[in-house]
């Protein structure tokens, strides 16, 4: 009896030993953000930090400061900037406040089904961020389009110009209805929220080991550029599958 006592015991603290290192993994998996950094050839330069799928996330110093040492020319920020479940705007603005770059946005699923678009496009407008709703902008001499979520079904395409065209559009898997267009910068996908061999298991729209989750992908004669994201929204979690900032350096 005293053996098996004492065997239970151990098994006890085993048991709380593992799953304190299953949370404390989990955290980090969680927290710690990654940066991920694409370099593309071309004549001219451009260095862009894309931000995607904040959802309700804080902003820190050390976001702050990992974005500072980049010091890009601009940032992009690729829908899903606020989460309709957890609606803080004031939370999520103090992101554009953090960050003293140009900052070119577009709508992602949440900011349509939060109801509350057109009070997110005023306060960002406000604050100087160029909301691109089939609208382009030109960047040193790189075309900047930006396209609404296909959830506010407001899609009317623009007349790429001459030159670099670089494309904002929030989920990935609707790639095959642009053209000359050279670079797309979408998120939407969570990185798949859980990773099995280099996969992301599931995401919205694309069914179970979807083939668009993250990461490079060369596209006929277009380049897309899938972020992982930031933040979490109805699955509170990420497993194999760290939050990311992502830095495109172009004409390096």
């Amino acid at each position: 009896m005293k053996k098996l006592k004492k065997l239970l015991k151990k098994l006890k603290l085993w048991m709380i030993s593992l799953i304190i290192l299953c949370v404390g993994i989990l955290y980090y998996m969680n927290h710690h953000i990654v940066i991920t950094t694409y370099k593309i050839p071309y004549q001219e330069k451009l260095t862009i930090v894309q931000l995607s799928d904040i959802h309700h996330m804080s902003i820190t110093d050390s976001i702050i400061n990992k974005i500072e040492k980049v010091d890009p020319d601009i940032v992009v920020i690729t829908g899903d900037f606020i989460d309709r479940r957890i609606y803080d705007l004031d939370r999520s603005l103090e992101w554009v406040d953090a960050l003293q770059y140009p900052i070119y946005y577009v709508l992602g699923n949440h900011e349509a089904w939060s109801g509350k678009s057109d009070e997110i496009i005023q306060a960002l407008e406000q604050k100087g961020v160029y909301v691109l709703r089939n609208q382009q902008e030109t960047v040193n001499g790189f075309n900047i389009i930006g396209y609404d979520d296909p959830a506010f079904k407001s899609f009317y395409p623009v007349k790429e110009q001459d030159g670099y065209n670089i494309l904002l559009y929030h989920r990935p898997d609707n790639f095959n209805q642009f053209e000359n267009i050279d670079l797309m910068l979408s998120g939407h996908a969570h990185g798949g929220q859980i990773r099995v061999f280099g996969r992301g298991l599931f995401a919205p729209g694309e069914g179970f080991l979807p083939e668009y989750t993250s990461g490079f992908h060369n596209i006929n004669n277009m380049k897309l550029i899938i972020s992982r994201g930031l933040g979490n929204s109805l699955f509170p979690f990420r497993i194999l599958n760290q939050p990311e900032i992502v830095v495109i350096e172009i004409g390096s």
